[in-house]
C-alpha cells in the first residue's frame, strides 16, 4: 500500500504543488495582516488577542486547503477516470480496492498535512513577530501551546475528512465542475463565522462530517470494485 502511495505521489507531481502551497500561506499572512490593519484604521480591532489571531488562522486556512484539496481530488482520481488512464492501474496486479483506497489515502494526507503544518508554521511567525511587537494580548505558557497544538491535530483530522466528500459528487459522472463547486459549498459551510462561532469549532458536528467524508471515501471504493469503467 506504502509503494502505491509513492507512486501516486510521484505520478501526480503532488511535491510540485510546494510552490502553490507558500503562495498560499503569504496571501493567507497577507489577509490576516491587512484584516488587523484596516480594522484598526476604524478603531473597531477584528481580533487583540493571540487566541482570536488563531482561530482566525484556523478558519483561513481550513478555508484555502479544502478547496485545494478538491483540486487534487480531481488530479489524482477524477481525471483518470474522466480520461480512462485509471484502466492502466487496474491492469495492475492488484485490486481495484487497493488502488483507490492508496488514491484516497494520497488525497486524505494532502488535506491534513498542508493544513496542519501551515497552522503550525503561521501560528509559529504570529508568535516570533508578536514577541518583537507585542501588539496581541495573551501569556504564552507551555500548556498554551500544548493545548492549541491538540486544537490544530483535531481541527487538521477533521477538515481533512470533509475535504474527502466532495469525491461522492465528483465520481458521479466524472464531473470536474460538481468537484470543485462541492468543495467551495463544504469549506465555505465549514468555514463560515456568525458570531465567531463555526461549524468546525463544534467538535460532534466535526466528527459526524468526518463520519460523512469516510463513509463516502468507503461507497466510491466498494462502487468502483464492481463497475466497468466505460
Amino acid at each position: 500500500m506504502f509503494k502505491l502511495i509513492q507512486l501516486e505521489v510521484r505520478k501526480h507531481k503532488l511535491f510540485s504543488y510546494l510552490k502553490s502551497i507558500i503562495i498560499a500561506n503569504l496571501i493567507i499572512i497577507a489577509t490576516l495582516a491587512l484584516m488587523y490593519v484596516t480594522s484598526e484604521t476604524v478603531d473597531d480591532l477584528m481580533f487583540t488577542s493571540l487566541d482570536e489571531a488563531f482561530k482566525i488562522i484556523h478558519i483561513l486556512v481550513k478555508a484555502v486547503f479544502m478547496i485545494f484539496t478538491a483540486m487534487i481530488i480531481v488530479r489524482v482520481l477524477i481525471e483518470e477516470f474522466k480520461m480512462k488512464t485509471i484502466q492502466v492501474m487496474f491492469m495492475y496486479p492488484l485490486s481495484r480496492r487497493q488502488i483507490i483506497l492508496a488514491k484516497v489515502m494520497v488525497i486524505f494526507s494532502f488535506a491534513l498535512i498542508t493544513i496542519s503544518v501551515s497552522e503550525v508554521v503561521l501560528e509559529g511567525l504570529l508568535l516570533g513577530v508578536n514577541s518583537i511587537f507585542p501588539i496581541l494580548t495573551g501569556e504564552v505558557t507551555a500548556p498554551f501551546i500544548w493545548r492549541e497544538l491538540m486544537n490544530i491535530v483535531m481541527s487538521s483530522l477533521a477538515a481533512a475528512g470533509i475535504s474527502l466528500i466532495p469525491i461522492y459528487f465528483g465520481m458521479r459522472k466524472y464531473s470536474v465542475s460538481l468537484t470543485f463547486i462541492s468543495g467551495i459549498i463544504l469549506s465555505s459551510l465549514f468555514n463560515s463565522n456568525s458570531n465567531g462561532y463555526t461549524l468546525s469549532s463544534n467538535l460532534w458536528i466535526s466528527i459526524i462530517f468526518v463520519l460523512i467524508g469516510l463513509g463516502v471515501s468507503w461507497i466510491t471504493i466498494m462502487k468502483v470494485q464492481h463497475k466497468d469503467i466505460v
